[in-house]
């Protein structure tokens, strides 16, 4: 906008032009200035960290703590404790997301520099008492375990059309599971209008994804591929049961229409993961996507391919890749035949 001197002479004196100028500035930085995602994480690492301090003020010497100012034995203890539940390297992500949170309101840093022999000393004692490996490699669901999971569903039950219909769009597409069944909370809405089959193929369309930051929406596409594997056969096995369902409900749902959710997809999962002698426990909702990058992996698919079907704008999709029996064995095999 434009202001001449007749126009700054109109406004002289009229703080409410200014202070809507301001407030507006100030939407804009709180809307625009982070990701949602992002702001979401300040918001949590803040909550944890001052949930922290008011337990500290329940003993008299902490009476009177300022979540800006701690004292190091607060930050060190809630380095501890925070590591029996999470990565140590989710721990690291809340000091520092706290830390930022702090400075905005006039504090400090968290973790300070004077400090960092006690931290860094603390780090090492969580991850000696509680072995981080267990639960940071979640197995992927590839391929070859879809094919042992499919027997096991009945093709007349609607409840495992559902689920054979999730996991082969999921692993296929490199989906996130709460990409296909997001949350309450979340702002992304999978309903039927999401998905379109033509032929041999499939388009899921989302706005809102996780890296979908400017809301441009995101097209992830499935094709017929003639085997007991095919996430176009599977989707419209499911959807013959939905004629008629509302183009804004939910797209996959139970046989009572009831939304389905994360931790019940994963917890049948984990059950027909089971009764193919698999450990369900090492298995999660990312599981999925892990999986369609693992497949791709093991037929020898370039960077630039597995990056493209993932929505991956860097390298940083080969921390879900792990080198399992398979692909020892495939390897030693490739190594024993050459001449």
């Amino acid at each position: 906008m434009c202001i001449g001197r007749g126009g700054a002479k109109a406004i002289k004196g009229s703080p409410s032009f200014i202070n809507s100028r301001i407030r507006e500035w100030e939407k804009a930085v709180k809307k625009d200035g982070l990701a949602s995602s992002t702001r979401k994480g300040y918001t949590r690492a803040w909550k944890l960290w001052t949930n922290w301090i008011t337990m500290a003020r329940e003993e008299h010497k902490y009476r009177d703590l300022d979540p800006r100012f701690p004292t190091v034995d607060i930050l060190c203890s809630f380095i501890y404790f925070y590591c029996i539940f999470y990565q140590i390297s989710t721990v690291k992500g809340y000091v520092r997301r706290a830390g930022t949170v702090s400075k905005t309101k006039g504090g400090l840093a968290l973790a300070r520099q004077e400090w960092e022999i006690e931290i860094n000393r603390t780090y090492k004692a969580a991850a000696k008492a509680f072995p981080q490996s267990s639960r940071r490699n979640r197995r992927p669901l590839t391929v070859q375990i879809l094919k042992k999971i499919k027997p096991l569903l009945n093709p007349t039950s609607h409840n495992d059309r559902a689920l054979w219909a999730l996991l082969s769009l999921g692993v296929f597409t490199l989906a996130r599971i709460g990409e296909l069944v997001p949350g309450s909370s979340s702002k992304l809405k999978v309903t039927r209008k999401s998905i379109e089959i033509r032929g041999d193929h499939g388009i899921l369309r989302l706005v809102g994804t996780k890296t979908d930051h400017e809301r441009k929406g995101v097209q992830m596409h499935f094709f017929r591929n003639k085997t007991e594997c095919c996430p176009v056969e599977a989707m419209n096995a499911y959807l013959t049961g939905r004629t008629g369902a509302p183009p804004t409900s939910p797209l996959f749902v139970d046989d009572k229409g009831r939304k389905m959710t994360q931790a019940g997809v994963v917890t049948r999962v984990r059950g027909l993961l089971e009764k193919i002698g698999l450990d369900g426990k090492e298995f999660s909702g990312i599981s999925l996507r892990r999986g369609g990058a693992q497949t791709l992996l093991r037929l020898g698919a370039t960077d630039k391919v597995v990056m493209g079907m993932g929505r991956w704008a860097s390298s940083c999709y080969k921390r879900y890749l792990v080198v399992e029996d398979e692909d020892v064995e495939k390897w030693q095999k490739k190594m024993a035949s050459t001449h």
